[in-house]
């Protein structure tokens, strides 16, 4: 990272790094804007012990998955009660 940051004259100080795992450590200790997002738990404790903002996304990402979900059901829904229309008025 800090070659590829000097052969494109890129400032680690002044860039961001986003990471989920303690694994990723290393890359964020390099750059002057870490971000924990949704750390797994050493990293989460990693981001507290340096200040570091943390973001979690995880209540979001439930509602969407639900949001989603109920809104394919509906179009599932939808789309056997046209079809049942359908085949109805065919038959008659």
């Amino acid at each position: 990272m800090r070659r590829f940051a000097a052969d494109h004259d890129i400032d680690l100080a002044q860039s961001w790094a986003y990471s989920d795992a303690i694994s990723d450590l290393p890359m964020l200790e390099l750059v002057g804007k870490p971000v924990a997002v949704n750390p797994d738990a050493p990293l989460a404790r990693a981001a507290a012990e340096r200040g570091w903002p943390v973001m979690r996304f995880e209540t979001l990402g439930r509602k969407l998955a639900a949001g989603g979900a109920l809104v394919i059901a509906t179009l599932i829904g939808g789309g056997s009660v046209v079809a049942r229309r359908r085949t109805a008025r065919l038959r008659r």
